[in-house]
């Protein structure tokens, strides 16, 4: 980093963004980092680091990019002996996780037993309950954590909440070294000591003592992949089982299509049990340092390994419905069987450990890898987080994950052995971003329109085109249903009802905001515009295209010419979309917003397409129903539409769903007629009922628009 002055700022302010706890101050070419712990002093490429007043070395670098990754390193272990300090947050974080433990075994409860309802009954219902068990129990979650929250984690002294970082579902404690409002130091005194007799031993003091086997994490235990493997072997039998049951009144289909997922089953059974990482140097010294995956993994595998199961013993259990069964259940129960049992064998298996003189690296499944000192050239930071350990070509000889137990040790003991550390491509570009993103979007004279000048206004008809898009998707249909209003009224209005905010948004979009605002804009960047309403105007989108598709489409007035509606949507979508890409300035067009906007308008335009279509149609034409073919609901296939297969006047077929009624009458020799209506845009619109005068058992005709 050059030593100027602009550098250095760049550097501060990008600091004080990430890390709001520490005290930042720059006087005379210096920056000074001060936390609770530790202060860190910056010169030019040149850094000084020291931790309760030990010297923690001194270290120089040759770029930017390197020396901004050590000082937040640093950062970050300071954070963590902070965090560890710190009595009161590890009470609230400790009680935080005993109640989400606690809940989450309950919805994993409530969702086995929704399976083997489903398994029961055979009610798809049960199947969507137990797939939003999960979602739901986050959302339970969001409040109960925050009253949690709330009483454990606040100053010991004076009572005061602690800060917290805040979000829809989640908010966790921000670790602070004193209370905001008193002062009063939230740090044990005790571990603070034991920290600085630890920071008093040299680096040949910890070369000499090396750690015992107590001070490393430890490893997986076998036994949650031999009761998993145990039990998935007993659960392959039982395949076997339903398999040979059912065989006899199958198809040769299912008999080929059931083997290979038996087969799978038996076979990650077999590989939790075979799968053994050997054990390496036994009675050797203990490594410098050892690396294991998550304690966390194998409750994760063996949930999702009991939902694969269950997508499993659907697939065999399923003979009449082979589309489902080998299209759907067979293939995500195997995937996520494998994924279990991945996770499994990882835990137990996978692992890092690191000598003086050597790694020893084992995978997943078992192979054992021993590299020498003199093979590892540089260990390498990715943008997913993991860390690889390279040779001098640059090619990958192992790799561990950040989040991994005793990956910091990992990172220690390559600069120990004075590795060489770079980041990937992927890092750099990543790290450009957020740079690039921390930079104050400041707001230019030269962007100001007149419509500026006029924000009040432009704020209050954007209250009122919103308003009335949002009663027009839904009072219509409430009026239709408990008022008796005219069908063809009601597909008016909740088309034509999206039509004034998309003119609004085409001349007001200057001033308009289709995405987030910046976090780092200027209060006078966000005063000179407004935030469109982008989520609701595609919720309330969705609700009108739905309207319009499964009531007023498949129950009332059925659209012949499906392709050329089609067509209709994507051209008007496409000049809507050019349109407003066009009145959006390039200083907040983004592609993310464009995207969610486009999806709007497509669905906008498929129902504008239809009640527009409708508000064109000439006279109608009628004449004798005449079905060629006709579908209803059987014992092997209950979830069946009712569908007619009609003839229409030029010669061509359509099926077109019909109500129980309308079935059942014409079915029993009841008359029809269609209705045929024809758009001046070439599309055809057709309903059936009865010939006039007659009338409906019940005296109620269908909805006429």
């Amino acid at each position: 980093m050059p030593d100027s002055k602009y550098s250095l700022d760049a550097l501060a302010q990008r600091l004080k963004s990430n890390y709001t706890n520490c005290e930042i101050t720059q006087s005379n070419g210096t920056l000074t980092i001060q936390t609770a712990l530790g202060e860190l002093v910056v010169t030019g490429l040149h850094i000084t680091c020291s931790v309760l007043g030990e010297s923690c070395g001194e270290f120089s670098f040759k770029t930017e990019d390197d020396l901004y990754e050590a000082i937040e390193s640093h950062l970050l272990m300071l954070q963590k002996e902070e965090a560890r300090c710190n009595l009161t947050y590890s009470a609230a974080r400790s009680s935080r996780s005993k109640h989400f433990r606690r809940l989450l075994c309950g919805a994993f409860l409530i969702h086995v037993l929704l399976l083997i309802a489903y398994l029961w009954c055979s009610l798809p219902v049960l199947v969507v309950l137990a797939l939003l068990c999960p979602l739901a129990a986050m959302t339970v979650f969001a409040p109960i954590q925050r009253q949690i929250l709330h009483r454990s984690w606040v100053c010991p002294h004076c009572g005061a909440p602690l800060p917290l970082h805040k979000s829809h579902l989640y908010s966790t404690p921000y670790p602070v070294a004193s209370c905001p409002k008193c002062g009063t130091s939230l740090l044990d005194p005790a571990l603070v000591e034991q920290l600085r007799q630890e920071m008093q031993a040299t680096d040949e003091d910890l070369i000499s003592n090396a750690p015992t086997s107590s001070d490393l994490p430890k490893p997986g235990s076998r036994l949650p992949g031999l009761i998993w493997g145990i039990f998935l072997l007993v659960s392959s039998l039982l395949l076997l089982f339903s398999f040979l049951v059912l065989l006899p009144e199958s198809t040769p289909v299912y008999s080929v299509g059931s083997i290979p997922i038996i087969v799978g089953v038996a076979a990650a059974g077999l590989a939790l049990l075979i799968c053994r990482a050997p054990q390496a140097e036994p009675h050797g010294r203990p490594p410098e340092a050892a690396v294991y995956d998550h304690p966390l993994l194998p409750a994760i595998g063996i949930i999702l390994g009991l939902f694969g199961l269950f997508c499993t013993f659907c697939a065999i259990l399923l003979p009449q419905d082979l589309v489902m069964a080998f299209g759907f259940f067979g293939p995500i129960g195997l995937g996520l069987l494998l994924l279990s049992v991945w996770m499994l064998l990882s835990r137990k298996n996978r692992s890092l450990l690191c000598y003086s003189t050597h790694l020893v690296y084992t995978s997943s499944f078992g192979r054992v890898r021993k590299l020498e000192r003199h093979q590892i050239a540089s260990v390498q930071f990715t943008s997913n987080g993991s860390l690889r350990f390279l040779d001098a070509d640059g090619k990958k000889l192992c790799g561990i994950e950040s989040n991994m137990p005793g990956a910091a040790d990992a990172v220690t003991w390559a600069e120990r052995s004075h590795l060489h550390f770079s980041t990937s491509k992927a890092l750099d570009q990543k790290i450009d971003t957020q740079e690039h993103a921390l930079k104050t979007v400041s707001w230019h004279t030269a962007d100001r329109t007149p419509m500026h000048a006029h924000l009040p206004a432009i704020r209050v008809g954007l209250v009122v085109v919103t308003l009335f898009f949002t009663f027009g998707s839904i009072l219509p249909l409430l009026l239709y249903l408990f008022a008796d209003v005219k069908a063809s009224v009601v597909i008016y209005w909740t088309a034509f009802s999206a039509v004034p905010i998309l003119l609004y948004y085409v001349l007001f979009a200057p001033v308009l905001l289709l995405s987030d605002r910046p976090t780092n804009a200027s209060r006078e960047w966000n005063q000179m515009h407004i935030k469109f309403p982008t989520i609701l105007v595609v919720l309330l989108a969705l609700l009108n295209a739905t309207q319009i598709h499964y009531l007023w489409n498949q129950q009332v007035l059925h659209v012949v010419d499906d392709l050329l509606l089609v067509v209709q949507v994507l051209v008007l979508s496409a000049l809507l979309i050019a349109l407003f890409r066009w009145r959006t300035p390039k200083r907040i067009r983004e592609v993310e917003s464009l995207v969610i906007t486009a999806t709007a308008l497509i669905l906008v335009s498929f129902s504008i397409l239809y009640a527009g279509n409708l508000a064109l149609c000439k006279p109608s034409k009628h004449y004798p129903l005449v079905v060629v073919d006709r579908s209803a609901p059987t014992e092997e296939h209950p979830d069946r539409d009712r569908t007619l297969t009609i003839r229409l006047e030029d010669g061509s077929t359509k099926s077109i769903p019909v109500s129980e009624e309308l079935y059942d009458l014409q079915e029993g020799g009841t008359e029809f007629v269609v209705c045929q209506r024809k758009s001046l845009l070439g599309v055809r619109m057709v309903q059936l009922h009865l010939p006039k005068g007659a009338s409906w058992p019940d005296k109620e005709q269908p909805p006429v628009p």
